[in-house]
């Protein structure tokens, strides 16, 4: 039941002050395309949670920044460079309502 343990840091202190969403729609939802894009996600640390999606847009991506414009410079030099996409769209975090709680059990 448990699939392991990590300590929480709070972003703000270590100068991450900045969060993003993004949404990626692919060109083809193969499996070889698929595999690639989820590996060249594996190579971007500023993706804190990246999650496949039933519908459109097939991703939804996580991401925390020093501030917008190092977000510009990753989206730019980064995100649009990813394998078989068609898309991306993004949307920037206000406020962290509900940051990661336990599970409801």
């Amino acid at each position: 039941m448990i699939s392991g343990y990590r300590a929480e840091v709070n972003p703000e202190r270590i100068g991450l002050n900045f969060s993003a969403i993004v949404f990626v729609k692919m060109k083809n939802n193969s499996g070889d395309n698929i595999r690639e894009f989820e590996q060249a996600l594996m190579d971007i640390p500023e993706i804190i949670q990246a999650q496949s999606l039933l519908g459109d847009p097939d991703f939804i991506l996580h991401i925390v920044t020093q501030d917008m414009k190092s977000f510009q410079q990753l989206y730019d030099r980064r995100l649009t460079q990813l394998p078989h996409i068609t898309g991306i769209t993004s949307t920037l975090v206000m406020k962290n309502i509900i940051p990661l709680r336990a599970m409801p059990i």
